[in-house]
């Protein structure tokens, strides 16, 4: 991002409020991210938080396929969960929602799970390392997030973070990494 003169920030400054609200509504139009934090800051009213966490659980839900629909390997299955995790991430950022943050990567991650564990346990080792190693980080990162909700969010979190943390240790190699890093077999908090 250039950064801008002190010339020009007096040049703008002297401009008519027409011509610098004209200017700004350009400059917001190019930043899409921009544009659905301002909506959703000033334009939609805050109780419609918990519709776009629905939507999103849907979306969750419905983009995480069947066993039984495709034929699936543990690298389909991460594309699926990082194309998932990127709507995740555009949300936290659009709403600022620390919750979802914490509770839609545990719903992603248990249904994956649920879903394909049949098959993550067919491969071995080496074709299922990157997927081993990104659900680690979730979880890593998970619970570092998780130490900075209030402690009252603990116990909507607590069930589904430990039927996750079940489904990692049942799966061989998340079980090991999982050691590795510290990751407790059941939270408590």
């Amino acid at each position: 991002m250039a950064k801008i003169s002190d010339e020009l920030k007096q040049a703008i400054s002297q401009m008519t409020d027409k011509e610098k609200d004209k200017l700004l509504f350009r400059l917001v139009a190019k930043d899409t991210p921009l544009v659905e934090r301002l909506t959703f800051e000033l334009v939609e009213d805050k109780s419609t938080l918990d519709g776009r966490v629905r939507k999103l659980e849907v979306f969750i839900i419905s983009h995480i396929p069947f066993a039984e629909t495709r034929y699936l390997t543990p690298g389909y299955l991460l594309m699926d969960l990082r194309s998932i995790n990127a709507q995740i991430t555009r949300h936290v950022k659009t709403t600022k929602d620390k919750l979802s943050d914490v509770v839609l990567p545990i719903l992603m991650l248990n249904t994956a799970f649920e879903r394909h564990m049949p098959m993550l346990k067919r491969f071995t080792r080496n074709r299922s390392a990157t997927f081993t190693k990104y659900v680690i980080q979730r979880l890593t990162g998970l619970f570092k997030k998780i130490n900075k909700l209030d402690p009252d969010y603990y116990i909507e979190i607590e069930e589904d973070l430990n039927q996750l943390l079940t489904y990692v240790y049942d799966f061989e190699w998340t079980a090991e990494l999982a050691t590795i890093n510290n990751i407790p077999k059941n939270w408590e908090y």
